[in-house]
């Protein structure tokens, strides 16, 4: 299942505990279309890929994730390995995701 971040504290421990897989971001708003067109199989991709970790954010609650990730659009999908961003996929291509995930996990 993806993780619903609900602090920045929670973000960093789940870069922390997921060091060692790639993490998926997911930056969304409640408002968003696209967002909820994608979010059903951003959850199918969370529970099938257990080598990944996959996080949901807010934008509209964090912005500061937003500023250091560089968001700016919805849906944006931030890809992480090792702490560090490594891609980053905007729009609801879902494809280009998944694709993502196979070139880094």
């Amino acid at each position: 299942m993806s993780i619903n971040i609900n602090s920045t504290k929670q973000f960093d421990e789940a870069l922390e505990s997921n060091k060692d897989k790639l993490i998926v971001v997911c930056f969304y708003a409640t408002w968003c279309g696209p967002c909820k067109q994608v979010a059903p199989l951003f959850e199918a991709m969370a529970i099938s890929m257990t080598n990944i970790a996959c996080l949901r954010v807010d934008l509209d609650s964090y912005r500061e994730l937003v500023k250091k990730y560089e968001v700016t659009s919805v849906p944006t999908f931030i890809f992480i390995k090792n702490k560090q961003k490594v891609d980053i996929e905007c729009g609801i291509n879902f494809n280009n995701v998944r694709e993502k995930v196979k070139k880094y996990s």
